[in-house]
Parts: structure tokens; C-alpha cells; sequence
């Protein structure tokens, strides 16, 4: 069993993403970090337009005046929707060509709270880093293959059950 969990994560892409918030003024923000991580993972999720469940891993650590954040971009979520009209969601490569906009363009905000007062916090531009992006590998796929020899097997079974079952009962009939 842990031999299929490890091939499934193993052939999983995703990107390991490294960005910087401009903290110029040192405002205490690491004082309400749950508040902060979850603005951060609140802002990256709507201005991607994309399901919670690709992001993972955000960890929020405190780089000389900046803020450094580290956070998985999971590529190829599960399936959602009905049927006939499924949620298609951006690619992984189209993700990351978003949010390098976003950040180059200044437009990433996030708002940080220290103690009783609320400030805004702007992710600095050219800062977006690709830590670690995983290869795109094609799997082959035996689904079709192992459902045809299932049928064949059956059918094969039948046949040999329905000659056997007429030999036996010519058989019978004859005593």
C-alpha cells in the first residue's frame, strides 16, 4: 500500500513558490501571526482565482526587514462539479505567469495587525522566486487493457460453461 501512495505523490506536479512583503517601517506584525498567515493564504487564493486546496504548506518566517513566504502550488486538482459541466481550473504554469504579473505590478496587498491597529503590507516586485517546480510526467494509463482481458476472461468462461452444460445434458438425456 505505501508503495502506490508513494508512486501517486512521486508523479504529483507541483511548485514551491518564495515571495517577499515590504515591512520597510518594521511593524510588529509577527506579533499576530495566525492573523497575518491567514490574510496571506486568504489573498493568494482570490487573486489566483483558485481552489483552497492547491495551496499548501504556507509558511510565513521573517527575512531582515521583510517577510519572507513560502508557500506549494499543487497543479491538476481533483475534479469538482457536476458532471456534465466540470470546474476546469488554470494550469500550474499559467498560475505562477499570474502572480509574477501581480507582484511585478505592485498589486498584492495584505492587510497585517499588531496589537490594536491594522496596516497594509505590499509584496515587493521581482520577488517572486520558483524554489522547486516538479517535471510534467505523462502516465500511461492499463485501465482499458485490464477491463478488456476482463471481458474476455468472461466471455471465454461463458463459452466453456455453455459447451460443457450442452455436452452434459445430451449426456443426462441419453441415460
Amino acid at each position: 500500500m505505501f508503495f502506490f501512495v508513494f508512486l501517486f505523490i512521486e508523479n504529483f506536479n507541483l511548485s514551491v513558490l518564495t515571495f517577499k512583503i515590504a515591512n520597510d517601517k518594521k511593524y510588529p506584525v509577527f506579533q499576530n501571526l495566525n492573523f497575518l498567515r491567514l490574510h496571506i493564504w486568504e489573498t493568494l487564493i482570490f487573486t489566483m482565482f483558485i481552489r483552497p486546496i492547491r495551496i499548501s504548506n504556507l509558511i510565513v518566517d521573517q527575512d531582515d526587514t521583510d517577510i519572507l513566504v513560502t508557500f506549494t502550488l499543487l497543479d491538476a486538482p481533483p475534479r469538482t462539479g457536476p458532471v456534465e459541466i466540470p470546474l476546469i481550473e488554470s494550469s500550474l504554469d499559467s498560475l505562477v505567469e499570474r502572480l509574477t504579473k501581480i507582484i511585478d505590478s505592485n498589486g498584492l496587498a495584505f492587510r497585517a495587525r499588531y496589537g490594536t491597529k491594522q496596516v497594509v503590507l505590499r509584496a515587493r516586485a521581482n520577488s517572486l522566486n520558483v524554489a522547486h517546480r516538479s517535471t510534467r510526467q505523462e502516465l500511461l494509463s492499463s485501465g482499458p487493457l485490464i477491463t478488456g482481458l476482463w471481458i474476455g476472461c468472461s466471455v471465454v468462461g461463458l463459452l466453456i460453461g455453455g459447451i460443457s452444460s450442452f455436452f452434459l445434458f445430451q449426456k443426462l438425456a441419453k441415460n
